[in-house]
């Protein structure tokens, strides 16, 4: 009897799904090394991290406004028309105490009651308060003294709307060491200040 040699029809399918087996892995293999990370969408962000449209940061294309709560107040300085013959230097005072003056005129009584402060010279005599429009303008005033060769004084006036309230900053500046003395009360025409606003004086 001959011996058999070739594979029974048994044999021959089993061989057969062993390498189709083993193939169907290696493509899957492949295919999965293949495919690149999918990286999440603008939608999936907005939609995971920023559940709401509210929260959304802003967009680039949006400018970023950084806003203070106080703005510089233009104003006129008066100095020059009242401080000639409107003087408290000659009132029986303590430096102290004038360092406490300080003025809020919102109407012609007040203002007109300067002239109680008018200067005793000669050439004050006819003196006249320049016309202001109160309906329009606030006067606001403050003494401060310095000493030296020269001295200034420098004025910036502030508005908080968010604390209702009027700043005026003034700081003065002092030069050398001369004997000398200069005195300003730092008149100022603002535009009408609110009842409701509160006035705030520094003197630096």
């Amino acid at each position: 009897m001959k011996k058999q040699t070739g594979f029974t029809p048994i044999e021959i399918l089993v061989v057969l799904a062993v390498i189709v087996i083993t193939l169907a892995g290696g493509v899957l293999v492949w295919q999965r090394r293949a495919l690149p990370i999918a990286s999440p969408t603008p939608s999936s962000i907005t939609s995971d991290v920023f559940p709401t449209g509210r929260d959304l940061p802003p967009s680039p294309s949006e400018p970023f406004v950084l806003e203070f709560p106080q703005r510089e107040v233009q104003f006129t300085d008066m100095d020059e028309a009242l401080l000639e013959c409107i003087s408290f230097m000659h009132i029986k005072q303590g430096v102290s105490d004038r360092n406490s003056i300080e003025f809020i005129i919102n109407n012609e009584k007040d203002y007109q009651a300067l002239l109680q402060y008018r200067s005793p010279a000669d050439y004050c005599d006819d003196f006249r308060l320049p016309a202001i429009d109160f309906s329009q303008f606030t006067l606001l005033g403050k003494y401060a003294d310095g000493g030296g060769c020269s001295i200034d004084f420098v004025r910036k006036i502030y508005r908080d709307d968010t604390n209702k309230e009027v700043i005026y900053s003034i700081t003065v500046v002092e030069e050398g060491m001369c004997k000398m003395m200069g005195v300003s009360m730092n008149w100022a025409l603002v535009p009408k200040i609110s009842p409701d606003y509160t006035v705030r004086f520094e003197v630096q």
